[in-house]
């Protein structure tokens, strides 16, 4: 704000009537509402477009777990007694087995599903709160 306009203010005090002042503040409410609505509508977009990645990223890792062999290293792990001789050499073979990428994607998509609908909620708080306080 420039000082020549505080200035004024200070100088004059006048205040504006009461119902300038209420379009305004209804005015500036209308403008927050309408952003907050369009906010909304990109995390919704989001969190739908996540939501696809989810379920395809899990249908791949499924199939990466089932060709990874990591569930015949675990029941060879419980069912022969020499696995436990070689417990080092079993358990990087059974880490290396594990579908690292499968896993990192799933949760990778999973997060942005839900950190759009911490977003979705958090935005839909404020336009409820904007409208009430439009309505009164």
């Amino acid at each position: 704000m420039s000082s020549s306009f505080k200035q004024f203010i200070c100088e004059h005090k006048q205040k504006p009537s009461v119902s300038l002042l209420s379009r305004i503040t209804r005015q500036i409410n209308m403008e927050i509402e309408k952003r907050a609505l369009t906010i909304v509508r990109y995390y919704k977009l989001l969190n739908v477009l996540s939501l696809f990645a989810v379920v395809g990223t899990c249908f791949y890792f499924a199939r990466q777990f089932v060709t990874s062999e990591f569930c015949q290293y675990v029941t060879l792990f419980f069912s022969d007694s020499t696995a436990f001789a070689y417990w080092k050499e079993f358990g990087l073979s059974l880490i290396e087995s594990l579908p690292v990428i499968a896993i990192a994607t799933s949760l990778l998509f999973i997060g942005l599903w839900l950190w759009s609908l911490s977003k979705i909620a958090e935005k839909s708080r404020v336009y409820l709160q904007t409208k009430h306080i439009i309505s009164i």
